[in-house]
């Protein structure tokens, strides 16, 4: 078990050229990935710019749990429903279909912008916890309600308020990296 208080022994690895010709250059600096294994994927972003970054987006299945601390964020599906993330926040997004989308990154009036992202594939959240993806997002409503399901799509997207403890840890986490 990982204690906060030790650094993290992660490589980061920098987005392929192709793509970061594609991002501002004031955001390039600001991107890594960490897979610590390989059904785990974590994006950092840790940014300092003026201008916000709008850039469309598109996955498999999987989990994808975004913590944002600063900034602001607005994302969505296509044809799907849209929301506006405040700093505090966490992103819930299950789906089980390949899915497209799109953000946008805001930078604070002081320019900052942090965020951590963790995705993990459908099949590793399967065999994880024994559950198929379907089963998963049904029960999910337990949990969130209606409130976030894509009625075009087998998906479900909701933002929820992060506690201070939650949000100190992550920030601990994106420090280390």
């Amino acid at each position: 078990m990982h204690h906060l208080n030790k650094p993290l022994l992660l490589q980061p690895t920098k987005l392929p050229e192709h793509i970061l010709q594609a991002i501002p250059q004031d955001w390039q600096q600001s991107l890594n990935i960490y897979s610590p294994c390989r059904n785990l994927t974590l994006h950092s972003v840790n940014a300092s710019s003026r201008r916000p970054w709008l850039f469309q987006s598109e996955g498999e299945a999987a989990l994808n749990l975004c913590f944002l601390l600063a900034g602001e964020m607005r994302t969505g599906f296509h044809d799907g429903g849209t929301y506006h993330v405040n700093a505090g926040s966490a992103v819930f997004m299950l789906s089980n279909q390949h899915t497209q989308g799109w953000n946008e990154f805001v930078s604070q009036q002081n320019h900052d912008f942090r965020m951590l992202n963790i995705h993990i594939p459908k099949s590793a959240i399967e065999s994880l916890i024994g559950v198929e993806m379907s089963l998963l997002r049904q029960q999910s409503h337990t949990i969130f309600g209606h409130s976030g399901e894509q009625q075009h799509l087998d998906a479900l997207m909701t933002c929820v308020p992060i506690s201070l403890s939650l949000q100190s840890r992550i920030s601990e986490l994106l420090t280390s990296f």
